[in-house]
This record gives C-alpha cells, structure tokens and sequence, in this order.
C-alpha cells in the first residue's frame, strides 16, 4: 500500500517507492522490537499485543514513509510499539467497548504518524522551499499543520459518529420503541453468551 499511494507513477517515482517500503518495515520492526522489549518482563509474548504493535507501526509509519529517512522510521516505529502497547486502556478508561483495539492500533497510531510527520520529515524527501520536520531543522510550521490536520480529523469524526449514534438511538427508542435504557446496547445476559 505504501509503496504505491506514496509514489505516483513512472520511472521516477521508482526510487520513492522504494524508499517507502524500505521505511516502512523498518518502522514495522521497530514496533515489534518495542513490543518485545515491552513484555519481556513478564516472561510470556501475548501475540494479539505484538500484531497490534506491528499493526500500529504500519499505520504510524504510512504518512511519512516517502519523507522520513530511517532513524526516523525506526523512532516512528518505535514510539507506536509503546502506543499500541499501552493504548488499549484509554478506550477502557472511559467505558468504551473496543476489543480488537482498532482505536489504539488506527485512530492513536494513525495521530501519531500524522504528527511524527512534523517531527521526521527530512528536508532532502521534502519541497525544503515550504518546511520539513522539527528533528531535521525545520522551522516548526510543518509540525503546526499536522497537529492542526490531526484536530480537524478528530472533530469532523467525533461529531459524525456522535450524530450518527444518537440518531440510531433515537430510532431505535423512538420509531422502534425498542425496550431497554439504551437500545443500542445488547443485555448483558446476551453478552456473556457471545
């Protein structure tokens, strides 16, 4: 995926292409060796916790994988290992039900990339006449589109999922006039069966 949405086409774009796979799994093994180093102390691997690491990695490293070099990848990489590690009890915290972790793995890994972006960006991989990563030189500017790119894609998000379930709930209480507290929610008898 990386390779192809980063590149464009023709013999040109050969060489970013490249650079984005190359990036990629170097950003891929570094979630991995996050997550490893992470659980080592307690002497077992849960595997759903390293997929999600390199899950999360991939998603991180996928908006800047054509303008990071590879010390960037590898922190990239990294950092999401620590964010898919720990992550998953944010959704817990506020009593939201995620059980593959897609929040953590897509929506907080997906932030941070878009972000790092900011931080990575080398000026040899980037139009260096606009901005490039903080890490590399960069003024700063680049860093404050993302952050901004970030909070807009969360706002326009969180206000669609929020009008759509409260629609659904309206429906369904409402229109339906299915019984229950909250309609959207399954008995929690229902829930124990699967």
């Amino acid at each position: 995926f990386n390779a192809s949405s980063s590149g464009g086409s023709g013999l040109g774009s050969l060489e970013v292409s490249a650079r984005a796979v190359v990036m990629t799994l170097i950003a891929m093994a570094a979630g991995a060796l996050m997550s490893t180093l992470l659980q080592f102390p307690q002497k077992h691997m849960d595997l759903g916790v390293l997929n999600n690491s390199l899950l999360g990695s991939l998603v991180a490293i996928t908006a800047g994988c054509a303008f990071v070099d590879a010390v960037g990848a590898f922190f990239i990489g990294l950092i999401a290992g620590v964010i898919a590690m720990y992550g998953h009890y944010l959704p817990e915290l506020v009593q939201i039900d995620d059980p593959l972790d897609v929040f953590t793995v897509h929506g907080l890994n997906g932030a941070w990339g878009v972000i790092a972006v900011g931080l990575f960006a080398t000026r040899k991989f980037t139009n260096g006449d606009f901005d490039y990563g903080c890490f590399y030189g960069g003024t700063g500017s680049m860093l404050g589109y993302q952050i901004a790119g970030v909070l807009a894609i969360t706002l326009v998000a969180f206000g669609v999922a929020f009008a759509t379930f409260g629609l659904m709930f309206v429906f369904c209480k409402f229109v339906l006039q299915m019984p229950g507290e909250n309609p959207l929610r399954i008995s929690m008898e229902d829930e124990v069966i699967g």
